[in-house]
C-alpha cells in the first residue's frame, strides 16, 4: 500500500486542479449568462431562469459546486488517464525517451480533438493542466521498481470494460433513470444528493450546450435599412426558435446581415451561414441549426463527459468492493489467485447491480394482473406497472388505485404516475397533473410540465406560465418553458417581463 501513496496523491492534486479550473469557467458562463438574461429582460421578454436565479449567477458557491460536475467526471477521468500514462511510462517504457514522445503524441492528439471544431477554453485547460500537473507529480512520488504486474492491470482492465460495455449497451434503456429510481429517491441520503445534483448541475451544463440546446439565444439584425417588413418577419420566426432580438450594444449569439438578395449568419463576426430571406422563412429551424453546428467547439468535451461517465460508474464500484474483498481472500490465498478471484466477483456482483437497477420492462397478460401490479405492496413492481402503462399507451385512470400513487411517499413512483398520466383521456388527469405541479420533488414537477405540453392542454398555460415565473429551481423553469412552447405559448415583449428584470450590479 505504501508503494501505491502516489495513486491516491496525484488523485488529490487532479481534482483540486479540475476543481480549479472548472470552478473559473463556470462562474465566466455564469457571468456571461447573466449578462444574456439581464439585456432580454431591458428589452421586454420573459428571461429564463428568471430574476429569482440570476443573483445566484453571480455567486461563487453557484460557481463553485456547478465546478464539481466537471471535477467528478472530466476532470476525474483524465486525472486517472495521466496517472495510467505515469505508470506506463515508468512500469512498460521503463522512463525511456521513446516512450515520452508516444505518451505526449496522444496527449497533443487529445488537444487537438478538444479543439477540431474551434477553441474550446474548458476543455483546453482541463486537458493542458490536468495531465501536465498530474503526470510530473506522479513521476516525481512513484518508487522506481523493476517491471511490474501484469495480472494487476490485465484483470483491472478486463473488470472495468465489462462493466463499462454492459453500462453502454444499456445507455437507451435509462440506465441513469434506473440509478436515480433505485438508488436514490428511495431513501433520504439519496434524495438529498438527487436534490444537490439537480439544483446545481445547470450551470455547468451551460458551458458547454450547443445554441440549439440553450433555451435563450440573442440576435441582432444588422443593415435591413428600409426593409423593417422583412426584418418583422425575421424577428417572428427567430423568437419562434427562441432567439431574441436586441436592440441594445453588447454581443450576441447570431447576428443577421441582409445584402442584396443574401442573408449572412453570423457568430463573433464570422459568417458561418448564407442563405436567402426566403429559404429562411420557409425553414427557419433548418437554417439556425446548420448555424448551431458551425459554431459549437464544445462537441468534444460533451462527448468525453459522456464517456467519462460510463467509465467511472464500474470505476467506483470496483473501488468500493475491491479492497474488503481483496483482503479477505489475501488471508486465505496467493497473491495472484487472490487478485483474480477478487476481481471476478466484483464483476459478478457489478453485473447483478446493473442488471438490477436497468429499468425493467416487465408485462402484464391481462388488466386485472395490471390492477393487482398497481395495488401491490413492492415499490419495483408498482413501478414496472406505471412503465408499462406508458409504453403501452393505457389508460391509468381505469384502474382507481392509481389516485393512492398520487400521494405516495416514493418520488420515483409520483414521477412516473406523471407521466403515466399523459395516456389518460379522463377529465381528472388533467386535475391530477396540476396538483403534481405543487409536488415538493422537482423531478415530479418537471414530469408534470412536459406530460401537460405533451397533451396539449392549452388550458393549464396560465398554471405552468405562475411556476415558471415563480420557481426558484433551474430545471422546473426550463421544463415548464419547454412545456409553454409546446402549449403555443411565444415569447412578447411586455412591461411585466421589464419591471421583473433586475438592474445588473
Amino acid at each position: 500500500m505504501r508503494k501505491n501513496r502516489y495513486v491516491l496523491k496525484g488523485l488529490i492534486v487532479g481534482i483540486l486542479v479540475a476543481q480549479a479550473v472548472s470552478t473559473f469557467h463556470v462562474h465566466g458562463s455564469n457571468l456571461d449568462l447573466d449578462r444574456t438574461l439581464t439585456a432580454v429582460g431591458r428589452e421586454g421578454y420573459l428571461a429564463v431562469p428568471t430574476h429569482h436565479l440570476q443573483p445566484g449567477l453571480r455567486s461563487f458557491c453557484s460557481a463553485f459546486w456547478g465546478g464539481l460536475f466537471f471535477t467528478l467526471s472530466t476532470g476525474l477521468t483524465i486525472t486517472l488517464l495521466a496517472i495510467f500514462a505515469a505508470w506506463t511510462w515508468d512500469r512498460i517504457f521503463h522512463r525511456k525517451k521513446r516512450g515520452l514522445v508516444f505518451l505526449c503524441a496522444l496527449w497533443a492528439g487529445c488537444m487537438v480533438s478538444a479543439n477540431s471544431q474551434g477553441f474550446c477554453a474548458v476543455a483546453t485547460s482541463l486537458f493542458f493542466f490536468i495531465p501536465l500537473i498530474v503526470f510530473g507529480a506522479c513521476i516525481r512520488w512513484m518508487p522506481r521498481e523493476k517491471g511490474g504486474k501484469p495480472y494487476v492491470v490485465v484483470s483491472f482492465s478486463f473488470v472495468l470494460a465489462a462493466l463499462a460495455g454492459i453500462l453502454f449497451f444499456n445507455a437507451d434503456s435509462g440506465i441513469f433513470i434506473g440509478i436515480r429510481d433505485g438508488l436514490l429517491l428511495t431513501n433520504r441520503p439519496g434524495t438529498k444528493i438527487n436534490a444537490f445534483y439537480y439544483r446545481y448541475t445547470m450551470y455547468p451544463a451551460e458551458v458547454f450546450k450547443s445554441l440549439d440546446q440553450k433555451l435563450i439565444k440573442t440576435c441582432r439584425l444588422v443593415s435591413f435599412g428600409d426593409n423593417q417588413v422583412l426584418a418583422g418577419r425575421l424577428q417572428q420566426a427567430l423568437e419562434k426558435q427562441d432567439y431574441l432580438r436586441l436592440t441594445g450594444p453588447g454581443a450576441v449569439d447570431l447576428t443577421v446581415e441582409k445584402t442584396e438578395k443574401v442573408l449572412i449568419l453570423a457568430n463573433n463576426g464570422k459568417a458561418l451561414v448564407r442563405t436567402t430571406p426566403e429559404d429562411f422563412l420557409r425553414n427557419p429551424k433548418k437554417n439556425l441549426t446548420q448555424f448551431s453546428e458551425k459554431c459549437d467547439p464544445h462537441a468534444f468535451l460533451r462527448s468525453f463527459t459522456f464517456f467519462s461517465l460510463f467509465f467511472l460508474l464500474p470505476l467506483a464500484f470496483y473501488g468500493i468492493l475491491f479492497a474488503p474483498l481483496r483482503f479477505l481472500t489475501g488471508r486465505f490465498l496467493h497473491p495472484v489467485p487472490s487478485f483474480i478471484l477478487t476481481s471476478t466477483v466484483c464483476l459478478l456482483l457489478g453485473a447483478v447491480l446493473l442488471f438490477i437497477l436497468l429499468p425493467q420492462k416487465k408485462s402484464f397478460s391481462s388488466e386485472a394482473a395490471l390492477a393487482k401490479a398497481l395495488n401491490s405492496g413492492s415499490l419495483l413492481i408498482r413501478t414496472c406497472a406505471l412503465k408499462h402503462v406508458d409504453n403501452q399507451r393505457i389508460d391509468v385512470s381505469r384502474f382507481f388505485s392509481y389516485r393512492r400513487i398520487l400521494t405516495s411517499p416514493f418520488a420515483a413512483e409520483r414521477y412516473w404516475l406523471a407521466r403515466a398520466l399523459g395516456r389518460s383521456r379522463s377529465p381528472a388527469a388533467y386535475e391530477d397533473l396540476l396538483s403534481l405541479l405543487d409536488d415538493p420533488e422537482p423531478n415530479v414537477v418537471c414530469m408534470a410540465c412536459r406530460t401537460l405540453g405533451m397533451k396539449k392542454e392549452r388550458r393549464a398555460v396560465q398554471a405552468i406560465e405562475k411556476r415558471l415565473r415563480t420557481s426558484d429551481h433551474w430545471y422546473i423553469q426550463w421544463y415548464a418553458y419547454k412545456a409553454l412552447k409546446d402549449l403555443g405559448w411565444k415569447q412578447t415583449k411586455s412591461r411585466q417581463n421589464l419591471l421583473l428584470s433586475p438592474s445588473p450590479l
